[in-house]
C-alpha cells in the first residue's frame, strides 16, 4: 500500500473502531489537565500496527481469562488496545481528517481543543512581577473558557 492508501485505510478503521476523546491527567503538583487521546481496540493486532508505524503509541493486551467473571459467559475474545495522546493524536487526526466520515466532527473539535494553546504554569513563576502573573492568569482563564465551550460541543455529539 502507498502511504496515502494507508491513511485512507486508517481513517476508515478509525471511523468504525476508534475512539476520540479527552483524558483527565494530574500533574505532579496535583493540578489537573485534559489531553486529547485516541484509542482503538481490536482482536487482531495487524491493523493497529499500521497506526503504530505512522504515529507511535503503545499497546496493551487484554487477556480474556483476566476479565471480570460476568464477562466470561459472553463470547469475549482477547483484545489488543492501542492508544496515543497529545501531539501524536493531533498529527493522527490532522492526517485522517479529510477521510473521516463518522468521527469527522469529533476530530475537528479535538483539534480545536489542541489549538487553544498551553496553560501557563503560574505556580512555577517565581521571579516575575504582579503584572506578568496577572497576564498569565487572564490568558489561562481565556484558554479554559474556550476549552469548556469546545468540550461542551464535543460531549453533545456522544
Amino acid at each position: 500500500m502507498t502511504e496515502k492508501q494507508e491513511i485512507i485505510y486508517m481513517a476508515g478503521f478509525m471511523d468504525g473502531e476508534g475512539w476520540i476523546g479527552f483524558s483527565k491527567r494530574y500533574k505532579y503538583d496535583y493540578t489537573q489537565r485534559y489531553t486529547v487521546e485516541i484509542q482503538i481496540s481490536q482482536v487482531n493486532i495487524r491493523p493497529l500496527k499500521v497506526f503504530q508505524k505512522h504515529y507511535g503509541g503503545s499497546f496493551t493486551f487484554i487477556d480474556k481469562s483476566k476479565k471480570r467473571e460476568e464477562w466470561l459467559s459472553y463470547n469475549v475474545q482477547d483484545i489488543y488496545h492501542w492508544h496515543i495522546g497529545d501531539k501524536a493524536a493531533e498529527k493522527c487526526l490532522r492526517d485522517l481528517l479529510p477521510f473521516l466520515i463518522l468521527k469527522k466532527k469529533k476530530a475537528e473539535l479535538a483539534l480545536q481543543f489542541r489549538e487553544t494553546g498551553r496553560l501557563s504554569n503560574i505556580g512555577n513563576i517565581k521571579q516575575v512581577g504582579n503584572l506578568a502573573r496577572k497576564r498569565a492568569e487572564i490568558r489561562n482563564q481565556k484558554i479554559i473558557t474556550e476549552r469548556k465551550v469546545i468540550y461542551g460541543k464535543f460531549k453533545s455529539l456522544v
